[in-house]
């Protein structure tokens, strides 16, 4: 396990890497495992909650497909950290969207395929 310097270092490094390129999900996602490693837990879901409203309009970038806060390893990352948590409601709130377009997929996909 890392001592508390050398984690406190790979914190330090890891958020200046995130203020370098906010739509990096690896690094947003590498920082986030190291708040949770520390028991930052709502550093950590701050990290990975979608930014507030009046910024959304700012920080969408039109050549991007999809912003980082609707990638799936983030969301399933929130979903475990509000899971972990006990905050059920927060949890599902995240997680069945997911499942909702994963079962409709399915559905399509064996439509096609009868």
């Amino acid at each position: 396990m890392y001592s508390r310097i050398t984690l406190g270092g790979h914190l330090l490094y890891q958020a200046h890497a995130l203020r370098a390129c906010e739509d990096d999900i690896d690094a947003r996602l590498a920082l986030t495992s190291l708040l949770l490693e520390e028991n930052r837990d709502d550093e950590a879901v701050k990290l990975l909650s979608p930014p507030p409203s009046a910024v959304l309009s700012h920080s969408m970038h039109t050549d991007k497909l999809e912003p980082w806060w609707l990638n799936v390893k983030v969301k399933l990352k929130l979903s475990h950290i509000y899971r972990t948590k006990g905050m059920l409601e927060a949890f599902v709130e995240v997680i069945y969207p997911i499942i909702h377009e994963s079962l409709k997929f399915d559905s399509m996909h064996q439509k096609v395929l009868f």
